[in-house]
C-alpha cells in the first residue's frame, strides 16, 4: 500500500491532569489523498477478483485514514536533582 499526497493539518490538544499530560491529535482530512495498493504476485485468472479487492481495500484505508485519532499519555513524577543527574 502507498499513500501519495498526504498533507497533514493536526489539532493539538493537551490537558493536564496531576501528573499526567494527555496529549492529542487528529487528522484533517484531504480529499487529495491518493491510495495505492498493488498485490505482490498475480496468479491466472486472478486479476478481476485482485482489481475488486484493491478497491474495496481502498475504500476501507481511505475511510481509516481520514478518521485517525491519535492521543499520547505522558507521565511525570516529582523528582530529585540527584536522580535527574542518573539519567
Amino acid at each position: 500500500m502507498q499513500l501519495s499526497l498526504v498533507h497533514l493539518q493536526l489539532e493539538l490538544h493537551m490537558k493536564e491532569e496531576k501528573e499526567d499530560i494527555q496529549i492529542s491529535w487528529s487528522y484533517i482530512h484531504m480529499p487529495e489523498v491518493t491510495i495505492k495498493v498493488q498485490p505482490r504476485a498475480l496468479g491466472e485468472g486472478q486479476v478481476g477478483e485482485t482489481n475488486a479487492i484493491s478497491e474495496a481495500l481502498k475504500d476501507i484505508l481511505k475511510h481509516l485514514v481520514s478518521s485517525a485519532s491519535l492521543s499520547v499519555i505522558l507521565s511525570t513524577k516529582p523528582t530529585d536533582m540527584k536522580e535527574a543527574q542518573n539519567l
